[in-house]
């Protein structure tokens, strides 16, 4: 026997739509998560920063005036190895413009510690060559400074959690990047909800880093905060004044000091002669997603239509008569509604007592001043 499903393959269709908005919204996703890492990404490359701190002492009877000076270099030695075309001459930086915040810290002979200098970035603030710092001592002594640099990354950057660094395989990261790595592991593990795209479920892995069970692709960012921690500061230092000889010493720690008496601080910044992607990038990548979400539209709607065909198929071949008396009662209702005309449904008319009294003197008298 010939079911319905043999003579109008709805559900074939309906389970190709499917496939065809899940493959569109992955695709949309992706190219957002592209579009929002384009828009804020710069072509960086590995450089070092050359810090060279100075200082001066001038006496004052029992007491001493001392000034620090901590200048800034960007080496630019590396940067015509990138260069194809013809070098030019590469751009000086400020040293502040390379730092997003700068502290020194002193301890004297006695073991106490206190900030005698904090520096942070502003959007109105003045970049500056070098940073000046003055003190004065009633004590003859020796003084250790510690320098302690915040470098400037744009985007930002942020160290990642333990939990976070077993899906995304990075120790540092920005957010978009951070973003994609779930992304890419909610579909290499296949837990995308297949009924809600936007929706996926979370496995072990992800419910120990989230705490939920199932989450939405918009509230990733927000789930990834707690894991996303700020940068190490970069301490340089001892660099020690010792007021007794009025000479300067410096020793590094862990960083290599020169002849120079400089601390070397490896850094990242825009590369020259290769600009970040132009508007026109953007744009482009912007219009190809308003194509797939117009796509995605008209496939969700082919879905509903298609749907609604179904069931009403369905409905037919289980009862016949009852869904032809529905569809019926809907264009009558509908067509009165329109034309302003009285309604008369299916159960009216197969009813007996319809044709008796004044209800059927009415629907005579209506017939013959209309149409005869």
């Amino acid at each position: 026997m010939t079911s319905i499903e043999d003579l109008f393959p709805v559900e074939h269709s309906i389970h190709q739509l499917m496939e065809v908005e899940r493959e569109l919204d992955a695709r949309i996703i992706r190219r957002q998560l592209s579009i929002a890492d384009a828009s804020f990404k710069t072509n960086r490359v590995k450089r070092v920063l050359k810090v060279e701190p100075s200082h001066h002492v001038e006496r004052y009877g029992e007491s001493f005036l001392w000034t620090l000076t901590i200048n800034g270099l960007l080496d630019q030695s590396q940067s015509q190895h990138h260069m194809v075309s013809k070098p030019t001459k590469p751009v000086a930086r400020s040293f502040s413009s390379l730092l997003n915040k700068l502290v020194v810290v002193a301890t004297g002979e006695d073991g106490a510690s206190r900030v005698i200098f904090e520096w942070t970035k502003t959007p109105s603030g003045l970049e500056v060559e070098h940073f000046e710092i003055r003190e004065t001592s009633a004590v003859v002594e020796r003084i250790e400074l510690k320098i302690i640099l915040q470098v400037d990354s744009q985007p930002e950057r942020f160290r990642v959690s333990q939990e976070l660094q077993a899906i995304a395989q990075t120790e540092t990261g920005t957010t978009p990047q951070l973003v994609l790595a779930i992304w890419q592991y909610v579909k290499a593990k296949k837990l995308q909800e297949s009924d809600e795209k936007k929706i996926f479920g979370c496995d072990d892995t992800l419910r120990q880093l989230f705490g939920i069970s199932r989450a939405s692709f918009s509230d990733i960012p927000t789930l990834l905060r707690p894991h996303m921690l700020p940068l190490e500061p970069i301490e340089l230092g001892p660099y020690v004044i010792d007021l007794r000889t009025e000479e300067g010493i410096t020793s590094s720690g862990d960083l290599d000091v020169g002849d120079s008496d400089e601390w070397e601080v490896p850094i990242e910044v825009d590369e020259p002669g290769k600009p970040r992607i132009g508007s026109a990038g953007v744009v482009a990548m912007q219009r190809e997603v308003s194509q797939l979400e117009q796509k995605l539209t008209d496939a969700t709607k082919a879905l509903y239509a298609s749907r609604q065909h179904e069931e009403i198929l369905l409905r037919f071949a289980k009862d016949p008569i009852g869904t032809l008396q529905q569809l019926m009662a809907v264009q009558t209702a509908d067509k009165a509604m329109l034309l302003g005309e009285p309604s008369f449904t299916v159960n009216d008319l197969l009813s007996s007592s319809t044709f008796s009294g004044e209800e059927m003197e009415r629907i005579v008298t209506y017939y013959t001043n209309t149409v005869l």
